[in-house]
């Protein structure tokens, strides 16, 4: 339900915010593992562990061949290839040397183990640190996005008060009377000083010589 997944992401968010961010990191590798993520957030589950089975079949048949001594890094130098389950042929490989049948093995088999687990290794590191920086660059994108949408409201907002406050002032002049218009205009224009009236003169007195 949507609701459920809205809630799923809600969690993951949270956690890749915080100290828990350390759950999705992979422990071959140090980078971020979006496998994890995918899985705790249901995507593409079922065709997940089809992949993951095929994978697990060959890896098994591969690491038997191991066993019996043959050489992958010279009959089969071009493996593995960039789209197969890296994290699934590393657990099966991982499986195999935590054995005491690994440890009392030649120096040629563990070679051929520990060449095999560090190609895995270094595709797997490749990959999820192509992931990292496409999603920082994601990141990146959109917190441009978001500064340059509000620069721009700012400056709409404050076109809109410059607007409203010239039709203030010219509602304010419209109700002034011609005078007062005439004044306001000319100290607008840089007349600080209102004109100067000529002194009124007085009436001459009665019988003043």
């Amino acid at each position: 339900m949507p609701e459920f997944s809205a809630l799923r992401e809600a969690k993951v968010i949270e956690r890749m915010m915080g100290p828990l961010a350390g759950l999705y990191v992979s422990k071959r590798t140090g980078q971020i593992d979006f496998s994890k993520i995918a899985m705790e957030l249901k995507f593409d589950v079922d065709d997940e562990d089809d992949v993951a089975t095929q994978n697990r079949e060959l890896a098994k048949h591969m690491i038997a061949r191991i066993w019996q001594g043959e050489q992958l890094s010279s009959t089969m130098p071009e493996i593995p290839y960039p789209f197969w389950d890296h994290n699934t042929w590393l657990d099966e490989l991982e499986a195999a040397m935590i054995t005491t049948e690994f440890l009392e093995a030649s120096s040629v088999v563990k070679n051929e183990f520990i060449t095999l687990y560090e190609k895995h290794r270094n595709y797997l590191a490749a990959i999820q640190e192509s992931q990292t920086q496409a999603v920082q660059g994601q990141m990146m994108q959109g917190a441009m996005a978001q500064v340059t949408q509000q620069v721009a409201a700012k400056v709409a907002a404050e076109t809109v008060e410059t607007a409203m406050a010239q039709i203030q002032e010219q509602a304010l002049m419209a109700r002034r009377s011609p005078i007062e218009r005439q004044l306001r205009e000319a100290m607008v224009a840089g007349d600080r000083e209102p004109p100067s009236r000529a002194p009124r003169q007085l009436p001459a007195r009665a019988g003043a010589r």
